[in-house]
């Protein structure tokens, strides 16, 4: 099975295949470095944006609503530019409630109003961010996350600043 395509996170064309460590859009032009699968969190102003995209990336269109389809470009073309982590909180927000029932695991249901509590709030800091995107991540199934997902998420925890052996310990 094939990766999906990179896409820039500028304009969101799809970027050409190469071996090379940086890549040129070829709709708008921006030189764009490649990590792994996706795009490098230098590119964003928060990691967490970057975060958010990158999981975003990589789950499955059937863990997510029809209707994602129309508004993803506009919903990760807001994320590019921010430096506000209430935005960002926002996006999380709305991605989560795109998602299907059938994406997230069972105990997800009684989590998720202590889970939004802090994105609802007038201002939120990033380390907060950072602790509901990862419970996010924790609740979505594997069958919602495409195939790379499990080796693309060690880098991605990283780049958050997460260590959690015990998330490690049973997968």
């Amino acid at each position: 099975m094939e990766n999906p395509p990179l896409r820039c996170p500028a304009c969101f064309a799809e970027l050409p295949k190469s071996r090379e460590r940086e890549v040129a859009c070829p709709s708008c032009g921006a030189v764009l470095t490649v990590a792994r699968s996706l795009l490098e969190p230098t590119l964003y102003k928060l990691g967490t944006a970057w975060a958010l995209v990158a999981l975003q990336e990589h789950m499955e269109w059937s863990a997510l609503v029809d209707a994602w389809r129309d508004k993803r470009e506009r919903w990760a073309r807001g994320l590019r530019e921010t430096g506000d982590p209430a935005v960002v909180a926002r996006h999380l927000l709305d991605l989560e409630g795109s998602t299907r029932w059938e994406a997230v695991a069972r105990r997800w249901a009684d989590e998720r109003e202590a889970w939004a509590a802090p994105l609802k709030a007038a201002r939120i800091e990033e380390w907060q961010l950072v602790v509901a995107l990862r419970r996010y991540e924790l609740g979505l199934r594997w069958d919602a996350v495409i195939p790379p997902w499990k080796t693309f998420r060690d880098g991605w925890d990283a780049e958050l600043g997460i260590i959690d052996e015990r998330s490690r310990a049973t997968e």
